[in-house]
């Protein structure tokens, strides 16, 4: 007996992104051993008030943010200074940005990109026993999809 059909029928099978189908490049160059890349895109509304109704009249964009936070293996004699991952304190203020680009393995086009890529901060934890990760939090200026839209 056949299955039912569901709203799930017309969505394209085989499209699935998931981590072994995607890598990160930064600046063009492949960053080696993510583990995890998580981000987000966030407008910040102000609420207008005014004296004569309780409710809110509008909301007012008034700026819009990217975070991004990569996990990675810390390697030994690799820098993620040197990487550009972040930037070093003397250089921190002619710091440009990078351009990070999330990219399809299997087709090899991008999936989103992301501009004026700056390390915000990083930590790590060497423990016996353990892989040492590295987590870098990241803010960007603009986040592109695939179709090229911000």
């Amino acid at each position: 007996m056949p299955l039912s059909s569901t709203a799930n029928d017309p969505v394209e099978k085989g499209i699935v992104l998931h981590g072994a189908r995607a890598y990160i490049t930064l600046n063009g160059d492949p960053v080696g051993y993510v583990q995890s890349l998580t981000g987000g895109e966030e407008f910040q509304f102000e609420p207008i008030e005014v004296l004569d109704a309780l409710a809110v009249t509008e909301f007012v964009p008034v700026a819009y943010r990217i975070s991004l936070s990569a996990t990675m293996v810390m390697l030994s004699g690799v820098s993620y200074k040197e990487q550009g991952i972040f930037s070093s304190a003397s250089g921190v203020l002619q710091a440009e940005g990078l351009e990070m680009v999330v990219v399809d393995n299997v087709s090899s086009e991008p999936i989103i990109t992301f501009s004026g890529v700056r390390g915000q901060s990083t930590n790590f934890t060497i423990q016996k026993g353990q892989v040492t990760m590295n987590n870098v939090q990241f803010v960007a200026k603009t986040a592109r999809d695939h179709r090229n839209e911000v």
